[in-house]
């Protein structure tokens, strides 16, 4: 399994909107959907930074808090199914 590419981007008429990964998590593909065979799969986690002409930036994340084991037992519990790694 390889990680997903560090960013990639996307000229746009308005602005330019780039990807970046940073970290990933993985898991068994069988235990997402049903009748699919049990192999690991990685799964991205990033941002997304949109440049507008003007000179604005936003920043939208999709990814994951370096610490979500921290968040309680909920945060605990995701954290020992869904393990992430940080860039």
């Amino acid at each position: 399994m390889r990680p997903p590419p560090k960013s990639r981007g996307l000229a746009m008429a308005d602005g330019t909107l780039t990807y970046y990964a940073c970290g990933y998590t993985w898991h068994q593909l069988s235990q997402l959907m049903q009748g699919q065979p049990r192999e690991r799969r990685i799964f991205p986690a990033g941002v997304f930074l949109y440049r507008h002409p003007s000179g604005a930036h936003v920043l939208f994340d999709t990814g994951y808090a370096p610490a979500t084991w921290r968040a309680g037992l909920s945060g605990f519990l995701y954290h020992l199914l869904l393990p992430a790694k940080i860039r």
